[in-house]
């Protein structure tokens, strides 16, 4: 960003304190919300191609061109109706609140109802919940683009989102336990850490890391005639990719987005909670450590309030409610009767495992063959993007509970 205009900016909003227009002074949250949103967005402007020397050359066309991108980040609407908010109240320290309209004078094309502000996710939007097969996913993927395979295992093992994934630098930003998302990659500019949870997770960086040369990022540097790429060519390049490989509305019936809304839902899983996409709508945690669960989360998506992630993962309830084990139950015993008696038989070397998994099912009152365990677990294992995991750990009945019904 223009040094000046970054000036310019702290300057305003330093004299202006973000004044509310009732004349009361704004919270030190909402101070901080719009310093955050505004010099995010006039980086986004200048990533876009629009070299601002001063917030006084905002225009109108410069916050269509902010939402439509917002919009194809796949953000959602309560932020984009925040960051306009944001924005809004920008304006109003320069004195030009007309500059600000509303999200649907934006996107015009697009159905108001899509525009609404909605707390809690109805339905899933993973690729899991179309049935989609990751590791299939995957390896088509990899066949169009080996970057494009690249990405799209950052997106379901870290959630990162599409414009964090084409700026990951696999070798300097993997911390061993880790990985760290930068300032400057993060979504608002805020930086985190994603914990790297288990093999799969490891196996799916190293892969990236292996493909990847030392020092570049996951995006494509070159376009195809051998000039410099652009962000913006790197993201029509990513979304044309995507639509190739049938990963939209249109064809699978999901988005690469459902691949950050995969990772949040298996990560609840994980933490033995059954997102309200999947049947769930309560726990028998206690509030505080259901907090503590749900902010973890939250926090790994780059938000920095576990409400927002209802919006991944439905309502996950609150103590006194209904049982996420007695929900999970019932889903895995529809998820039986759904697979019928002809079932494959199980592999010589899953045999182990299938049994282990049985035990822990028994001890939660279910009892199932090993034909049908071995199904659920292949059902887990594929959903996070490999084969079949060979290290179920302890507390993996809520995880089989993930089978699509």
């Amino acid at each position: 960003m223009n040094k000046a205009c970054l000036e310019k900016i702290e300057l305003l909003l330093k004299e202006k304190d973000t004044v509310r227009q009732n004349g009361s002074r704004a919270s030190a949250r909402t101070r901080e919300a719009t310093k955050e949103v505004v010099l995010s967005a006039f980086r986004l402007l200048h990533e876009l191609g629009f070299r601002l020397e001063s917030p006084q050359a905002l225009r109108q066309k410069h916050i269509r061109a902010l939402v439509r991108h917002w919009w194809l980040e796949k953000n959602s609407a309560p932020t984009l109706q925040h960051n306009l908010s944001r924005l809004r109240q920008f304006a109003r320290m320069m004195n030009r609140p007309q500059i600000i309209g509303q999200v649907t004078d934006y996107l015009p094309e697009v159905d108001p109802a899509l525009l609404k502000v909605e707390v809690a996710a109805r339905k899933s939007r993973a690729p899991a919940s179309a049935k989609i097969d990751m590791t299939e996913l995957f390896r088509v993927a990899d066949e169009k683009d080996t970057r494009l395979g690249s990405m799209l295992r950052m997106e379901l093992h870290f959630g990162l989102r599409r414009m964090e994934t084409l700026k990951f630098n696999p070798h300097l930003q993997d911390r061993g336990t880790h990985i760290e998302i930068f300032p400057g990659q993060a979504k608002g500019g805020r930086p985190r850490l994603i914990t790297i949870q288990n093999e799969a997770d490891r196996s799916a960086l190293d892969l990236v890391k292996n493909r990847t040369p030392k020092g570049e990022v996951l995006g494509w540097p070159f376009q195809d005639n051998g000039a410099v790429a652009s962000l913006h060519q790197n993201i029509r390049r990513y979304e044309y990719l995507l639509r190739s490989i049938g990963l939209s509305k249109k064809d699978l019936g999901v988005t690469g987005h459902g691949l950050r809304a995969q990772f949040a839902e298996n990560r609840m899983l994980k933490a033995e909670l059954l997102p309200g996409v999947l049947g769930g709508g309560g726990s028998d945690l206690e509030s505080c450590e259901l907090d503590i669960r749900r902010t973890r989360i939250s926090e790994e998506l780059g938000h920095g309030r576990k409400e927002i992630l209802a919006s991944y993962v439905g309502s996950t309830g609150s103590n006194g409610k209904a049982d996420s084990k007695e929900r999970a139950k019932a889903r895995i015993q529809a998820a039986v009767l759904s697979m019928g008696k002809d079932l494959p038989s199980v592999p010589t070397d899953r045999q182990d495992t299938c049994a282990k998994l049985l035990v822990q099912l028994e001890n939660e009152g279910l009892e199932l063959n090993l034909r049908q365990v071995h199904l659920l677990w292949v059902n887990w294992s594929r959903r996070c993007g490999i084969e079949w995991d060979n290290n179920p750990g302890e507390h993996v009945f809520l995880l089989l509970a993930s089978y699509s019904v």
